[in-house]
């Protein structure tokens, strides 16, 4: 059943239809937009396409037309990301604040279990710069301590120590500057 009005408002023409629809398809989509305004726009929106559908399979189509679907989609499609954008700005607010809230975001958190007395880097730094057998000190040991070489050079009593090979070079000094002295002589 299809009842048509017509009038005629501020110079426009208008139509107004009372449409009976049977396609399941049809009536499925109508009824996902709520009763009122919402959906008589759809249904509109709907019939316009189908429409200039009708029109492009009857070459009818104009670039006017073209260009008059285009900004209507495009405001449509400006309202919806605008809905959408509003929607992700609060997401990614939660998630921001999840993170870097100052009472109780994970960052926060994660930087005082750091940073505390006791905390990961307070042990980090005890393993590796405490005085006692620490990273540092088993190192030092190890390179000048009492097994090290340098410390055998050092030794007092070491027999290959530099005490031990400067008395050695002092004791030889005298025979070897009377040696040179000697050949010096019987050159002469």
């Amino acid at each position: 059943m299809l009842a048509l009005e017509q009038n005629i408002e501020n110079g426009k023409l208008t139509l107004e239809i009372r449409l009976e629809v049977s396609d399941p398809d049809v009536v499925s989509e109508l009824r996902k937009h709520p009763e009122g305004a919402a959906r008589e726009d759809y249904a509109s929106s709907a019939l316009r396409l189908g429409v200039l559908a009708l029109r492009q399979a009857a070459g009818e189509l104009d670039s006017t037309t073209i260009r008059a679907a285009a900004q209507h989609m495009l405001a449509d499609l400006g309202q919806l990301l605008s809905h959408r954008g509003a929607d992700i700005t609060n997401e990614i607010s939660s998630a921001l604040r999840q993170y870097f809230d100052p009472s109780s975001g994970a960052l926060p958190q994660r930087i005082e279990a750091l940073l505390r007395n006791d905390g990961e880097l307070d042990r980090a730094l005890r393993a590796h710069l405490a005085p006692e057998n620490s990273t540092i000190a088993q190192a030092l040991s190890a390179h000048f301590g009492e097994g090290s070489a340098i410390f055998k050079l050092l030794s007092p009593t070491d027999a290959s120590g530099v005490k031990a090979q400067v008395e050695g070079v002092l004791e030889t000094l005298p025979r070897t500057a009377r040696t040179y002295s000697a050949r010096v002589l019987a050159r002469q």
